[in-house]
């Protein structure tokens, strides 16, 4: 039997629909989506002789929780509505759907197509507007619920005994203590990564210098990702397993290695802090509350001109939406010199098919004539590193005398601490019924002002670091607004200009990028 296709299949004839899903338990247990094609065409060829059979697929997909986005079910869907269904078949009713509601609505597209029976292997011949398949769909639905409640109980119990969740941070592995319980391992290499890369963010270097001084030792990521050939397409071995590779080390990686809550030895669950984990911690929860305070707070920041702005704690927590860093004028065709435009554009090829990336023109709305076109996100992730070494050439190191502000530093740390405590008795006291409602708000609105204002002060200590490398412009890069990242980039590049692409070549070229710069304000040592 031919391997099943991950993408939906495409027809424009009648034929009797196989919907197949499996969803895996932890221990490999399942009914493969192979198994139900093999039972549902012997039993179409026994029941529909002739009638040509179309597979919609959803391996390993599940529907046990909403939202899951099904391609092999929306195919069908699409199918039924289109009147190419004759005869529906799955191996039992649930593997359509799990929940009420949705099923409801395809019971109601079914009765629209002409459809009034589905076809199981376990439970019969169905008639999808009888009231028993409704209350089979009930029960389903009820019996998910159900389950969810018990695993969740179950994680929380896990939680409450310092056992982490399954996800794997960087710097650790999955092991097991004596009593059988989940635990992390530290990884030496990783870990020293990790209290390295701290140390930089307290000194000041910006995530991306940070992240380029770990790829140039070799460093990697901890997760692995596809190989691709130069053409962009999939890279396989001889037996046609998809080749892999470690990732590489990005500004993203570096800012989730440090802030994680793991390295500092705090367990997580359903995002709330449960206390402290069954595993060894890498950083030191003062050095660690420190990294967070410096990379989420809002703070003053000179340009290289002496123009100050504030990265402000509206932009703590959030993501900014992805714009065009080199328009406005940045960014210039290299052949007519109008001001490039940002939008997206459609990319076809083999392995991924048709997909959109953000993409720059020289277009005629500037005064363009369709001269050059690039790929945003590369080139501006290549002005960004070129534009974080040129700052760090143009500054000089600067020296911190530490003295008795670590003692005020320890301080903080242990009034941070006794806030956690005090808001973990809090949930308590609210659980015994101790306090109502007002007062529990009160009391968590006052711990939540002094921890705020304990971080301002926390952020404001000098690091305890002797050496400084003076990046404070692009400390904060990640969380700078559009018009801020524009600010910097305009304070050091005159022009980014783009170049006609080398014929034939279909990835991103580098020599394309030609950045003129502004001339520094004051020279550089020896200039």
């Amino acid at each position: 039997m031919a391997a099943i296709s991950p993408y939906p299949p495409i027809v424009t004839y009648s034929h009797v629909a196989l919907y197949t899903r499996i969803s895996k338990d932890k221990y490999g247990n399942a009914e493969t989506c192979f198994d139900q094609e093999a039972i549902g065409r012997r039993y179409s060829d026994r029941m529909w002789p002739g009638v040509p059979v179309v597979v919609y697929s959803d391996p390993d997909l599940s529907a046990f929780e909403d939202g899951v986005y099904r391609p092999g079910f929306e195919a069908l869907k699409e199918a039924i509505g289109a009147g190419l269904v004759l005869h529906l078949w799955a191996v039992e009713q649930t593997r359509l759907e799990r929940q009420e509601a949705p099923w409801f609505h395809l019971a109601a597209l079914l009765d629209a197509a002409g459809i009034e029976l589905l076809h199981t292997h376990r439970d019969g011949i169905v008639r999808v507007q009888d009231e028993v398949a409704g209350i089979k769909a009930v029960l389903a639905a009820a019996e998910v619920r159900k389950m969810k409640k018990r695993i969740a109980d179950k994680f929380d119990a896990q939680a409450a005994r310092g056992v982490p969740p399954g996800s794997r941070p960087y710097g650790y592995v999955h092991g097991r203590l004596d009593n059988g319980d989940r635990t992390y391992v530290i990884v030496p290499e990783q870990a020293e990564a990790i209290r390295e890369a701290a140390g930089l963010v307290l000194d000041g270097w910006s995530l991306e210098n940070i992240a380029r001084r770990f790829r140039d030792r070799g460093l990697k990521g901890a997760h692995l990702v596809k190989v691709r050939d130069e053409n962009g397409e999939v890279v396989t071995d001889e037996s046609g397993r998809v080749r892999t590779r470690a990732s590489e080390v990005t500004a993203a990686a570096i800012k989730g290695m440090v802030t994680s809550r793991a390295v500092a030895g705090i367990n997580v669950r359903r995002g709330e802090e449960v206390g402290d984990g069954n595993w060894t911690p890498i950083l030191d929860k003062a050095v660690w509350r420190q990294v967070r305070a410096k990379l989420a707070g809002g703070r003053k920041v000179t340009t290289v001109n002496g123009r100050e702005y504030v990265i402000s704690d509206k932009h703590r927590g959030r993501t900014p939406v992805r714009k065009y860093l080199l328009t406005g004028g940045t960014g210039v065709c290299g052949v007519c010199e109008a001001e490039l435009v940002g939008s997206d554009k459609q990319l076809r090829n083999k392995s991924r098919g048709v997909y959109t990336v953000p993409y720059l023109f020289c277009h005629p709305k500037t005064g363009g004539k369709a001269c050059v076109g690039i790929m945003a996100l590369p080139t501006e992730e290549h002005v960004i590193a070129e534009l974080f070494d040129e700052i760090k050439r143009r500054q000089d190191d600067k020296l911190i005398d530490d003295g008795a502000v670590g003692a005020r530093r320890e301080e903080i740390t242990r009034a941070l601490d006794d806030v956690d405590e005090q808001r973990k008795d809090l949930a308590r006291m609210w659980a015994l019924r101790q306090l109502n409602g007002v007062e529990w708000a009160e009391a968590r609105a006052a711990l939540d002002a002094e921890q705020y204002r304990l971080n301002g002060e926390l952020r404001a200590l000098p690091s305890p670091s002797q050496g400084r490398d003076a990046t404070e412009i692009l400390a904060d890069w990640a969380v700078m607004t559009l018009d801020e990242q524009r600010e910097v980039v305009r304070d050091y590049i005159d022009k980014v200009v783009i170049v006609r692409a080398r014929p034939g070549l279909q990835r991103f070229d580098s020599d394309r990028v030609k950045i003129i710069w502004r001339k520094p304000l004051r020279a550089r040592p020896g200039d």
